[in-house]
C-alpha cells in the first residue's frame, strides 16, 4: 500500500489519489480487508487516499475517505496513523469551511477544536514530531476566521518547525497553503514567492507528481490575478540556481531592465536564500529518496494517543 502511495507521489504524470497500480489495487484489496474484518488495513487505506485527495486538492473526496477511515481508526490505535489522521482530516474539513452552510461550518471547525486538543497534548510530550502540525492547523482554522495576522504567523513557525525537524514534506505543504493565503488576500508577490518555496520542498522530497500538479495549478490562478509571468520568471530562476548560484548571477537579474519592482533588489536575495544549491546539495544528503523519506519521516512519529 506504501509503495503504491510513493509511487503515485513519485510519478511524472499527474497526481492521482486512486490506489491502484503495480504494487496495490485498491479494488480488489480493501473488499478484502473488509471481507477478512481487518480494521487496521480498511483505515490505513482510508486514510492514504485522504492524504492523496487532500494533496491533489480534492476536498470533498478527502473529507469522506476521513470519514470511512475514522470507523475503523480504533484499529490503528497507538500508532503514528491516529495524529496523522487527526491532522488531514482537520485539513480537509478546514478546506471546505468556506463551500458549506454556516451550520455545518460550526460543525466542521468543532471537530477541529477536538482533532487540536490531541495534537496539542501530544505536542507537548514530543513538540519536534507534533508542534508543526498543530500550528498548520491553527493558521488554516486563523485563515478560516479572517484572522490574518494570526495566520501569518502560524503558517511561518509550521514552516519553520516542519523545516528544522526535517519534516519536508509539511514544510511543503505549510508554504503551499501560505501561498493559498496570500493570494486569497491580494497579495500574489508574495504567493508567488511563498509557492516556488513549496515547489523546491516537494522536489527535494522526490513527490514529482504534485509537482507537476502545483506548476499547472498555479499557472492558472497566477495568470487570473496577473502574476503568471512573475511565477514563470520565478520557476525558471530556481532551475538555474539549484545548480550553481553566486552573486554575479543576482547582479546580472538585478540589472536586468523590465523586471518589476519585486523581481529586484530583497525579494531576489529571498528567492536566492530558497533556491540556493548548497543549501539543496545539504538537504538531499539528508532526505534520500521520496520512498524511503516519506517511509522513515511517518515512521518517526511518536507519542501516545490520549
Amino acid at each position: 500500500m506504501v509503495h503504491q502511495l510513493t509511487f503515485n507521489l513519485m510519478s511524472a504524470g499527474n497526481l492521482t489519489a486512486h490506489l491502484s497500480g503495480k504494487f496495490f489495487k485498491e479494488e480488489e484489496m480493501l473488499p478484502a480487508f473488509i471481507q477478512e474484518g481487518n480494521r487496521s488495513n480498511i483505515s490505513m487505506s482510508h486514510i492514504w487516499k485522504l492524504y492523496l485527495h487532500y494533496l491533489a486538492g480534492e476536498y470533498e473526496d478527502a473529507l469522506s475517505n476521513a470519514l470511512s477511515a475514522e470507523e475503523y481508526l480504533d484499529g490503528l490505535r497507538s500508532t503514528f496513523f491516529v495524529p496523522f489522521f487527526c491532522l488531514y482530516d482537520s485539513l480537509a474539513r478546514l478546506s471546505i469551511c468556506d463551500r458549506v452552510p454556516p451550520e455545518k461550518r460550526g460543525g466542521h471547525l468543532r471537530k477541529v477544536e477536538k482533532n487540536q486538543k490531541k495534537l496539542k497534548k501530544w505536542a507537548a510530550g514530543a513538540p519536534m514530531n507534533f508542534l508543526n502540525k498543530w500550528h498548520l492547523v491553527e493558521a488554516e482554522k486563523s485563515r478560516v476566521l479572517n484572522r490574518r495576522r494570526e495566520a501569518e504567523e502560524h503558517y511561518e513557525k509550521a514552516a519553520s518547525l516542519a523545516e528544522k525537524n526535517g519534516f519536508i514534506q509539511e514544510k511543503a505543504l505549510a508554504d503551499e497553503r501560505a501561498a493559498l493565503f496570500w493570494l486569497s488576500v491580494g497579495e500574489g508577490d508574495l504567493a508567488s514567492l511563498y509557492i516556488l518555496k513549496a515547489c523546491q520542498a516537494y522536489e527535494r522530497w522526490g513527490a514529482r507528481a504534485k509537482l507537476n500538479q502545483l506548476k499547472t495549478t498555479w499557472l492558472s490562478l497566477l495568470k487570473s490575478s496577473g502574476k503568471e509571468s512573475s511565477f514563470n520568471f520565478l520557476i525558471k530562476a530556481s532551475s538555474s540556481f539549484s545548480d550553481e548560484v553566486n552573486n554575479k548571477a543576482l547582479d546580472l537579474l538585478n540589472g536586468c531592465q523590465g523586471l518589476p519592482d519585486y523581481l529586484q533588489g530583497d525579494f531576489l536575495r529571498e528567492v536566492h536564500r530558497h533556491t540556493s544549491g548548497n543549501h539543496l546539495r545539504k538537504r538531499r544528503g539528508s532526505e534520500g529518496s521520496a520512498c524511503t523519506g516519506f517511509r522513515r519521516q511517518m515512521g518517526r512519529v511518536g507519542g501516545k494517543e490520549p
